[in-house]
């Protein structure tokens, strides 16, 4: 069985004017010079063997840079996974590739030998699995400071960073903020190629992906909580007879997914001001040939004999994409570009609204595997669960609302002044109660989002006030729907903004 994490890079210099930012010219993506040009840590440009998927679509499939030196896996063999038919790792892959403008990506890949002669493992041991590879312990090996090591889960800063450092001219390797210098890791997903007889059955309700034209090739997707994150996990059957189709569909759905995650990031660095886009303008050009290329690639139902839009259907379903309600700030952020790109804009955000879904999780008291409660409130599934944050503070309620409240919270600590640490963390305290008073999912994670944004914002050290105002106002509009915790939520809010002297 081959195991991937595939980590998503946003490179959002391009977008900037010259003098603001600056890439090292060389690798001269997509098109390098193989073994004369080369990424600082990670190493030459290589050809991959086998190829991409054809240079009429994505030939920047075709080069890669080794990441051996990079990311490190310490004693990768003598890790055990407490799975009666897993006997051993091996390290399959180690790559960066890069499309020369945004989209860059980070693969690792874990070979897992499976005992085939007892029928191969059973849904729940392959979640077990899975969340032992995201607990995998790695190094990155930065440039400015010793190796950090941590699961492989919690590396997407720590690899944005040094993909950063190893681009970018020696003397600015250590004035890395992710937002203003546009280079920020994207949430990973996890992909697992395997035999038949590796895998006796899959988990309960996972979903299914049909895609014609790949001879129904099965394939999977599903959640994995772990570390107060849902990773999504695809489950890519490999026949023998149809090895080579398995790896274009992996290549395909990876390559998705960083488009998506990339998208979604310039989009929320236009609306947050970070990007500043001019027309006519050189980095306006290249801002507009982006979009229209990536709109172009994600809107295409088949891509070398592959149903790619089934794919698009499931990421745009299960994957967090750009709310409705930010329609209007892109128009005025994109206020000049041209009519296609506009109406390409219109065609992406207002994709289908996420669907509830179950995630899995292990509770670590009883090593058991647990799904999301599925529950009926209002006639509508919304799948709940608990999850505690600061000091011992609780959420119950949806599990991708949950999860935003927490990542909240654990922001709001990177904050610059004790006293808007403070301000934040009880802002998110109150937000929390106002979520689990709401009667659905999609009002709940309607909510947490603007509570993310504000949070986001706030901790950034150098907030756009009119931001901080608009998602403010969005809190006390919700909060004002439910009279007996609007005051604590609009005294919380208030005192966020008086920090910022609004």
């Amino acid at each position: 069985m081959l195991i991937v994490m595939q980590i998503p890079v946003a490179d959002a210099r391009p977008f900037f004017p010259q003098s603001d930012t600056v890439r090292l010219p060389k690798p001269s993506w997509p098109i390098p010079a193989t073994d004369e040009h080369f990424v600082r840590r990670f190493g030459p440009v290589r050809m991959r063997p086998q190829g991409g998927l054809g240079l009429r679509y994505w030939n920047d499939e075709i080069y890669y840079c080794p990441a051996v030196n990079a990311i490190k896996i310490p004693n990768l063999d003598q890790i055990r996974t407490d799975l009666n038919n897993v006997n051993g790792k091996a390290c399959a892959f180690r790559r960066l590739f890069s499309d020369g403008s945004a989209v860059v990506r980070i693969q690792l890949g874990v070979d897992v030998k499976i005992n085939r002669l007892n029928g191969g493992i059973e849904g729940d041991e392959l979640i077990h699995l899975a969340t032992n590879f995201l607990e995998l312990h790695t190094k990155v090996m930065l440039l400015d400071s010793d190796p950090v090591t941590l699961p492989l889960q919690l590396q997407r800063k720590n690899i944005s960073k040094l993909f950063y450092q190893a681009t970018t001219p020696v003397e600015n390797i250590d004035a890395y903020n992710a937002e203003q210098v546009g280079v920020v890791g994207e949430l990973p997903m996890v992909l697992m190629q395997y035999a038949p007889s590796e895998i006796r059955s899959l988990p309960n309700d996972v979903t299914e992906v049909g895609l014609p034209g790949t001879q129904y090739l099965p394939v999977s997707y599903m959640k994995v909580y772990n570390r107060g994150r849902s990773t999504g996990v695809w489950l890519l059957q490999s026949p023998k007879r149809q090895r080579k189709m398995s790896r274009m569909v992996r290549i395909c759905l990876m390559r998705l997914h960083a488009e998506e995650k990339v998208l979604r990031r310039i989009l929320e660095l236009l609306v947050l001001k970070k990007i500043k886009y001019q027309p006519r303008t050189a980095h306006g050009d290249v801002l507009e040939d982006y979009l229209n290329k990536t709109f172009r690639y994600l809107d295409r139902k088949e891509l070398s004999g592959i149903n790619q839009g089934s794919i698009v259907r499931i990421l745009n379903a299960y994957e967090q994409g750009m709310p409705p309600g930010v329609i209007q700030n892109l128009r005025v952020a994109l206020d000049g570009a041209r009519r296609q790109i506009s109406n390409k804009l219109e065609w992406y955000v207002n994709q289908p609204i996420p669907e509830p879904h179950v995630i899995y999780y292990i509770d670590e008291s009883t090593n058991t595997i647990i799904k999301g409660d599925s529950i009926q409130e209002g006639g509508k599934q919304v799948n709940n669960t608990t999850i505690t944050f600061g000091d011992g503070v609780n959420f119950t309620g949806d599990i991708n609302t949950g999860t935003l409240i927490k990542d909240s919270y654990n922001r709001a600590g990177e904050a610059e002044s004790e006293g808007l640490v403070r301000a934040l963390q009880n802002l998110t305290v109150q937000v929390k109660t106002l979520c689990e008073r709401q009667q659905s999912p999609e009002e709940q994670q309607a909510i947490a989002r603007k509570l993310d944004t504000l949070v986001r914002e706030a901790a950034s050290g150098n907030p756009d006030k009119n931001i901080l105002k608009v998602t403010a106002d969005g809190l006390k509009e919700a909060a004002g729907a439910v009279a007996d915790i609007a005051g604590p939520v609009l005294k919380a809010v208030g005192a966020v903004l008086t920090i910022f002297g609004l």
